[in-house]
């Protein structure tokens, strides 16, 4: 009886263990798709083409349903994989017609879900003519405008326009700083960067500041021409800093995967501030004495900046965004520090940001893709 209450316990113990090997294997085998490439949408047109890059932690193989859609390659090794998502025919029909993309590691697959729009498929919104409270609808994964608003005073507002080149990279940007206040504006500021040429590991910026204050009953302009200076790789290794300040400038070294490593304030005036940069797992971990975390549920946008440094670096955007290196896989969740931050978002349907809440500082960020006409606005009278 003993014997047979030991040999019980023993395939009981066995049938755990095997258990949890398999459940352990079967965590580590997986694929990790970022949330906007989990939906693609492409036109009717056959020869249509969209990339989506994924990480794997082992070796993985592609299928799909359906005869109107390659995928390549079909199969692949561990580590960051690229594949190309081809139409091969034409969608003549009335209605669009829908399919699966399944990649698979061992564990639980991937799935991408592919929509193609029909002969009587009705279009995206006139970018043109965006509804003002909305993000434009668009194919768009670049960000062209982020509206920054205040949740409990809406009359503060800062838009920021963004325009990228035929490579993704920023070629300039224009922000607008509107204080309302009983329907009238009383501080108006508007900074513009602009890429105007290129030689060798040089780029050419001209900035423009113009500000109004009715508090102060003050206004100023200025103008001046900067330069960003990128190393071998393409990575901004000097560039200015402060609007209307030249003397102050950021110099920025790179690890060997060319992920940001140190960043240092320096100038004329300026004693030189290094802070050093630390990386885990694909994202900026630590940056200017604070943590910051992650959730793998907050994918990064495909854009032509890391738009979670945006946020980190409260706001800073110019034609050097694009130039600061690999950025981070994720959106950061939060921060630690003096002030901590918490990061809440909202996506779309394909898996795009439109919103970003910092929640103990009641700030809202909009954002939108696509083409979008730069607003006028109100000017203070001093």
């Amino acid at each position: 009886m003993k014997n047979i209450c030991y040999s019980g316990a023993i395939l009981a113990l066995t049938t755990l263990l095997l258990t949890g090997c398999e459940a352990l294997q079967k965590e580590y085998m997986k694929i990790t798709l970022r949330k906007q490439d989990k939906v693609l949408t492409f036109g009717r047109e056959a020869g249509l083409e969209k990339s989506v890059t994924f990480s794997s932690t082992t070796s993985w193989t592609a299928s799909v349903q359906g005869d109107w859609l390659a995928v390549a390659p079909d199969s692949g090794n561990s580590g960051s994989n690229t594949i190309t998502v081809t139409t091969l025919t034409a969608n003549d029909g009335n209605d669009g017609r829908t399919t699966e993309i399944t990649l698979t590691a061992g564990g639980d697959p991937a799935t991408i879900t592919v929509v193609q729009k029909g002969t009587e498929s009705t279009d995206d919104p006139d970018p043109n003519n965006p509804d003002p409270d909305e993000p434009v609808a668009s194919d768009e994964k670049f960000i062209t405008k982020i509206r920054l608003t205040g949740t409990e005073d809406p009359n503060d507002v800062s838009d920021f326009y963004i325009a990228y080149d035929e490579n993704g990279n920023i070629v300039g940007t224009d922000r607008f700083d509107i204080d309302m206040e009983a329907g009238e504006c009383i501080y108006y500021s508007h900074v513009s960067h602009t890429v105007t040429g290129s030689d060798g590991n040089e780029i050419t910026v001209l900035t423009r500041n113009e500000w109004i204050s009715t508090a102060e009953m003050q206004s100023e302009k200025s103008e001046y021409t900067s330069s960003i200076l990128l190393d071998d790789n393409g990575n901004a290794v000097r560039q200015p800093y402060a609007v209307g300040d030249e003397d102050l400038w950021v110099e920025a070294a790179y690890n060997a995967d060319n992920t940001l490593k140190t960043w240092i304030w320096a100038g004329k005036e300026y004693e030189n501030q290094e802070i050093a940069a630390r990386w885990e797992n694909g994202n900026m971990v630590y940056f200017n004495e604070e943590d910051i975390t992650y959730a793998p549920e907050y994918a990064a946008p495909e854009t032509g900046f890391d738009f979670g440094f945006f946020l980190i670096l409260e706001n800073w955007i110019t034609p050097a965004s694009s130039y600061m290196g690999t950025p981070s896989t994720n959106l950061p969740a939060g921060t630690t520090g003096d002030s901590p931050r918490t990061f809440r978002y909202e996506f779309d349907g394909t898996g795009r940001v439109t919103s970003a809440y910092v929640e103990e500082w009641e700030l809202h960020y909009e954002i939108f893709y696509g083409e979008q006409e730069m607003q006028e606005y109100p000017k203070p009278v001093l």
